[in-house]
Protein backbone atom coordinates (compact mmCIF):
# COMPACT_ATOMS: atom_id res chain seq x y z
CA UNK A 1 0.00 0.00 0.00
CA UNK A 2 2.83 2.40 0.90
CA UNK A 3 4.56 1.63 -2.44
CA UNK A 4 1.35 2.25 -4.36
CA UNK A 5 0.77 5.57 -2.55
CA UNK A 6 4.38 6.66 -3.18
CA UNK A 7 4.13 5.74 -6.86
CA UNK A 8 0.84 7.67 -7.26
CA UNK A 9 2.36 10.67 -5.47
CA UNK A 10 5.43 10.68 -7.75
CA UNK A 11 3.23 10.30 -10.85
CA UNK A 12 1.12 13.28 -9.73
CA UNK A 13 4.22 15.40 -9.01
CA UNK A 14 5.64 14.43 -12.40
CA UNK A 15 2.41 15.51 -14.18
CA UNK A 16 2.34 18.82 -12.31
CA UNK A 17 6.02 19.46 -13.09
CA UNK A 18 5.47 18.64 -16.75
CA UNK A 19 2.49 21.00 -16.89
CA UNK A 20 4.52 23.77 -15.25
CA UNK A 21 7.33 23.30 -17.76
CA UNK A 22 4.88 23.37 -20.64
CA UNK A 23 3.51 26.68 -19.38
CA UNK A 24 6.86 28.16 -18.37
CA UNK A 25 8.54 27.44 -21.72
CA UNK A 26 6.36 29.75 -23.84
CA UNK A 27 6.22 32.34 -21.07
CA UNK A 28 9.99 32.43 -20.75
CA UNK A 29 10.31 32.64 -24.53
CA UNK A 30 7.76 35.47 -24.67
CA UNK A 31 9.56 37.29 -21.86
CA UNK A 32 12.78 36.98 -23.83
CA UNK A 33 11.16 38.83 -26.73
CA UNK A 34 9.64 36.16 -28.95
CA UNK A 35 10.34 32.70 -30.17
CA UNK A 36 14.10 32.97 -29.92
CA UNK A 37 14.20 32.75 -33.70
CA UNK A 38 15.68 35.56 -35.78
CA UNK A 39 13.59 37.37 -38.36
CA UNK A 40 15.85 36.07 -41.14
CA UNK A 41 15.34 32.45 -40.04
CA UNK A 42 11.59 32.90 -39.80
CA UNK A 43 11.46 34.53 -43.23
CA UNK A 44 13.57 31.75 -44.73
CA UNK A 45 11.08 29.21 -43.33
CA UNK A 46 8.05 31.18 -44.54
CA UNK A 47 9.36 31.55 -48.08
CA UNK A 48 10.82 28.05 -48.45
CA UNK A 49 7.81 26.75 -50.40
CA UNK A 50 6.86 29.92 -52.29
CA UNK A 51 7.90 29.38 -55.91
CA UNK A 52 8.39 33.02 -57.00
CA UNK A 53 9.77 35.65 -54.65
CA UNK A 54 10.69 39.26 -55.38
CA UNK A 55 12.83 41.48 -53.15
CA UNK A 56 11.42 44.76 -51.78
CA UNK A 57 13.97 46.83 -53.72
CA UNK A 58 12.82 45.21 -56.98
CA UNK A 59 9.21 46.13 -56.18
CA UNK A 60 10.32 49.70 -55.40
CA UNK A 61 12.05 49.87 -58.80
CA UNK A 62 8.86 48.65 -60.55
CA UNK A 63 6.86 51.37 -58.78
CA UNK A 64 9.42 54.03 -59.73
CA UNK A 65 9.47 52.91 -63.36
CA UNK A 66 5.66 52.80 -63.53
CA UNK A 67 5.56 49.05 -64.20
CA UNK A 68 3.31 48.95 -61.14
CA UNK A 69 0.39 49.65 -61.69
CA UNK A 70 0.61 49.66 -65.52
CA UNK A 71 1.68 46.04 -66.15
CA UNK A 72 1.99 44.52 -62.67
CA UNK A 73 -0.65 44.28 -59.95
CA UNK A 74 0.56 44.91 -56.40
CA UNK A 75 -1.89 43.42 -53.91
CA UNK A 76 -1.85 44.04 -50.16
CA UNK A 77 -3.52 41.13 -48.37
CA UNK A 78 -3.38 42.62 -44.86
CA UNK A 79 -6.37 43.82 -42.86
CA UNK A 80 -8.07 47.19 -43.40
CA UNK A 81 -6.68 48.29 -40.02
CA UNK A 82 -3.11 47.54 -41.15
CA UNK A 83 -3.74 49.18 -44.54
CA UNK A 84 -5.01 52.36 -42.89
CA UNK A 85 -1.74 52.75 -40.95
CA UNK A 86 0.41 52.48 -44.08
CA UNK A 87 0.86 50.68 -47.35
CA UNK A 88 3.11 50.54 -50.38
CA UNK A 89 2.54 53.14 -53.08
CA UNK A 90 0.35 51.84 -55.93
CA UNK A 91 -0.92 48.86 -53.91
CA UNK A 92 -4.49 47.60 -53.98
CA UNK A 93 -6.12 46.20 -50.83
CA UNK A 94 -7.40 42.64 -51.12
CA UNK A 95 -7.82 41.69 -47.47
CA UNK A 96 -6.87 38.18 -46.39
CA UNK A 97 -9.88 37.83 -44.08
CA UNK A 98 -12.79 37.08 -46.34
CA UNK A 99 -10.60 36.82 -49.44
CA UNK A 100 -12.62 35.90 -52.48
CA UNK A 101 -11.38 35.45 -56.05
CA UNK A 102 -14.19 37.75 -57.19
CA UNK A 103 -12.19 40.62 -55.64
CA UNK A 104 -9.58 40.23 -58.35
CA UNK A 105 -11.66 39.19 -61.33
CA UNK A 106 -10.46 42.41 -63.04
CA UNK A 107 -6.95 40.94 -63.18
CA UNK A 108 -6.14 38.74 -66.19
CA UNK A 109 -5.05 35.20 -65.27
CA UNK A 110 -1.69 35.68 -67.01
CA UNK A 111 -0.88 39.09 -65.46
CA UNK A 112 2.01 39.43 -63.06
CA UNK A 113 0.72 39.75 -59.50
CA UNK A 114 2.90 40.66 -56.53
CA UNK A 115 1.44 39.97 -53.09
CA UNK A 116 2.52 41.24 -49.71
CA UNK A 117 1.34 41.23 -46.11
CA UNK A 118 3.21 41.94 -42.87
CA UNK A 119 5.91 39.27 -43.34
CA UNK A 120 4.65 36.64 -45.79
CA UNK A 121 2.35 34.12 -44.14
CA UNK A 122 -0.97 35.51 -45.41
CA UNK A 123 0.36 36.51 -48.83
CA UNK A 124 1.82 33.04 -49.25
CA UNK A 125 -1.59 31.50 -48.58
CA UNK A 126 -3.33 33.83 -51.04
CA UNK A 127 -0.62 33.09 -53.60
CA UNK A 128 -1.31 29.36 -53.32
CA UNK A 129 -5.01 30.03 -53.81
CA UNK A 130 -4.36 32.19 -56.89
CA UNK A 131 -2.07 29.59 -58.47
CA UNK A 132 -4.68 26.90 -57.79
CA UNK A 133 -7.28 29.11 -59.49
CA UNK A 134 -5.16 29.35 -62.65
CA UNK A 135 -3.21 32.58 -62.14
CA UNK A 136 0.15 31.86 -63.72
CA UNK A 137 2.50 34.71 -62.72
CA UNK A 138 2.09 35.12 -58.94
CA UNK A 139 4.96 36.47 -56.86
CA UNK A 140 5.39 37.17 -53.16
CA UNK A 141 7.38 40.13 -51.84
CA UNK A 142 10.02 38.78 -49.49
CA UNK A 143 9.63 40.00 -45.91
CA UNK A 144 6.39 41.88 -46.53
CA UNK A 145 5.80 45.45 -45.47
CA UNK A 146 7.88 45.06 -42.31
CA UNK A 147 11.07 44.31 -44.25
CA UNK A 148 10.08 47.10 -46.67
CA UNK A 149 9.88 49.52 -43.72
CA UNK A 150 13.07 48.16 -42.16
CA UNK A 151 14.89 48.89 -45.43
CA UNK A 152 13.56 52.47 -45.32
CA UNK A 153 11.50 52.21 -48.50
CA UNK A 154 8.59 54.66 -48.90
CA UNK A 155 5.28 54.10 -47.17
CA UNK A 156 2.07 56.04 -47.63
CA UNK A 157 -1.25 56.42 -45.86
CA UNK A 158 -4.43 58.29 -46.83
CA UNK A 159 -2.69 61.65 -46.29
CA UNK A 160 0.58 60.89 -48.11
CA UNK A 161 4.05 59.75 -47.04
CA UNK A 162 4.33 58.24 -43.56
CA UNK A 163 6.95 56.65 -41.33
CA UNK A 164 4.43 54.42 -39.53
CA UNK A 165 3.85 50.71 -40.05
CA UNK A 166 1.48 48.26 -38.39
CA UNK A 167 3.54 45.60 -36.61
CA UNK A 168 0.84 42.92 -36.94
CA UNK A 169 2.15 41.03 -33.91
CA UNK A 170 4.50 42.26 -31.22
CA UNK A 171 7.21 39.78 -32.18
CA UNK A 172 7.21 40.84 -35.83
CA UNK A 173 7.00 44.55 -35.08
CA UNK A 174 9.71 44.18 -32.47
CA UNK A 175 12.11 43.05 -35.20
CA UNK A 176 12.13 46.54 -36.75
CA UNK A 177 15.46 48.15 -35.87
CA UNK A 178 15.10 51.20 -38.13
CA UNK A 179 14.65 54.02 -35.62
CA UNK A 180 13.01 56.23 -38.28
CA UNK A 181 10.02 53.84 -38.41
CA UNK A 182 7.22 54.03 -35.86
CA UNK A 183 5.68 50.60 -35.28
CA UNK A 184 2.03 50.67 -34.15
CA UNK A 185 -0.44 47.92 -33.26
Amino acid sequence: MYMQFTWMWFAKVERVAAAMLMLAGPLATAAAGGSGESLENRLDRLYRDIPQVVQPEEVRQMITEGTIPEDVYLLDVRSREEWDVSRLPEAELVAFDGFDLAQIDHIPRDARIILYCAVGRRSGSVGEELRSAGYTDVWDMYGGILLWAERDLPLIDAKGPTRRVHGRRRWYGGQITNSAVEVVY
